[in-house]
């Protein structure tokens, strides 16, 4: 998340960490099950995971089978996530500490600590689905409190996680160098209340699909 940095440097860590006080066989199942994938996991150790899922059923809430097994084995009850936010430190070296009601950040800095680890998420899940299809995050605004080196970084930020963005704007051409194309709409309002769009399409040399009505850049073939 190291490009989406507000101007003063100062930027976002997601910190995921196993929880100190998980029983035995929960701890059994995180290590063998989320760190372990099935290709590798040993005939002894597939058995240590049946017992413990076992375990984990016997002991869960629930009138039905998969209401047990959602109990058995959330995972959202076995680690601690908090965010950590970096900052320059006064010789230049980063500094880190946990992110709480006392860290003192802008506007535009706490901005950016929110929308980074949320559009890391959102990308994540697009993992799971094909890579042909949209990976859209609708914005409602690029926060205006985020200065025009926070934007660009945002911009840039965006683009390394493959996120299609949809959003609204103010003044912002949506940081042209950090992608392969931006299709861009000016709003304006006329005085019967009539709102006109003007178009700009904004290209790098690989011409993008759907661009084939586009003049190539000059020195490329059409």
């Amino acid at each position: 998340m190291r490009a989406a940095q507000a101007s003063s440097g100062v930027g976002v860590q997601v910190h995921i960490g196993l929880r100190d006080d998980l029983d035995a066989a929960t701890r059994t199942v995180y290590e063998l099950s989320c760190q372990v994938s099935d290709a590798v996991r040993t005939e002894t150790q597939k058995e240590q995971v049946g017992h413990a899922l076992q375990s984990l059923l016997a002991a869960a809430d629930g009138s039905t089978m998969t209401e047990r097994l959602a109990a058995a084995v959330d995972i959202r009850d076995w680690v601690d996530v908090h965010y950590l936010v970096e900052r320059p430190g006064p010789d230049g070296t980063p500094i880190t500490r946990r992110w709480g009601s006392r860290t003192g950040l802008s506007g535009g800095e706490r901005r950016l600590v929110v929308l980074a680890p949320m559009l890391a998420a959102i990308a994540a899940n697009y993992d799971r689905f094909t890579d042909t299809g949209l990976r859209l995050v609708p914005l409602d605004e690029v926060p205006a409190e985020v200065d025009e080196r926070g934007r660009e970084g945002l911009a840039r930020y965006l683009a390394a996680l493959d996120l299609d963005i949809l959003c609204t704007s103010y003044l912002w051409d949506g940081a042209p160098g950090a992608w392969d194309g931006i299709d861009a709409h000016d709003l304006e309002a006329g005085a019967d209340g009539t709102v006109v769009a003007f178009p700009m399409l904004i290209r790098g040399l690989p011409p993008l699909p759907g661009d084939t009505s586009l003049t190539p850049p000059a020195g490329r073939p059409a």
